[in-house]
């Protein structure tokens, strides 16, 4: 399943390597090797777990659950969402690899990336600050908000709020501040 994922132009690997413990597993996610684990670990019992995979419009979307719920009706709601913008098709711009200092603890990066408003101030002054903008069902009720909703869907593009019946899911496109 790895493997219908990675992009030919980036290359292949015969495994899997944690670039922080070095962990190395084999594409079918058994763990072939483990440093400093000691003679009695047994290696059989912490390999990758398998999950759900699917991809629909250039992301790929993961269920963790050891039954996945059907993923059909959610894809055909979804895709004419992300059609238009031709995700597929996009292009990589610019990569690079951050290494930082670390004493070994996850907690200060993520908790400084949970803050949208401090790391990205740029997209944050994008979105209406008026709650029923962008808030499900009362969405409708902003002029504003109706307006892009009645164009984008005129001009084939679903937008309003929908609530799936099974309240697995639910998708609406959102309008950014103009002029920002």
């Amino acid at each position: 399943m790895v493997r219908e994922f990675v992009r030919p132009e980036h290359g292949s690997s015969p495994r899997l390597v944690c670039p922080y413990h070095q962990w190395t597993y084999a594409l079918d996610g058994r763990l072939i090797a483990a440093r400093d684990m000691g003679s009695e670990f047994d290696k059989s019992q912490h390999g990758l777990k398998s999950v759900h995979c699917a991809s629909v419009g250039g992301y790929i979307w993961v269920c963790l659950g050891a039954v996945a719920p059907d993923f059909e009706p959610i894809r055909r709601h979804i895709e004419p969402y992300f059609l238009p913008h031709k995700l597929h098709q996009t292009k990589i711009a610019f990569e690079s690899t951050i290494i930082e200092q670390a004493n070994g603890s996850w907690s200060g990066r993520i908790t400084a990336n949970a803050s949208l408003r401090a790391n990205h101030p740029e997209l944050i002054r994008t979105f209406p600050e008026d709650p029923t903008a962008t808030d499900g069902e009362d969405a409708a009720s902003n002029p504003k908000t109706a307006a892009k909703w009645a164009h984008w869907e005129s001009i084939g593009l679903p937008s309003r709020f929908h609530l799936a019946a099974s309240s697995q899911y639910r998708t609406v496109r959102t309008p950014l501040l103009e002029g920002r």
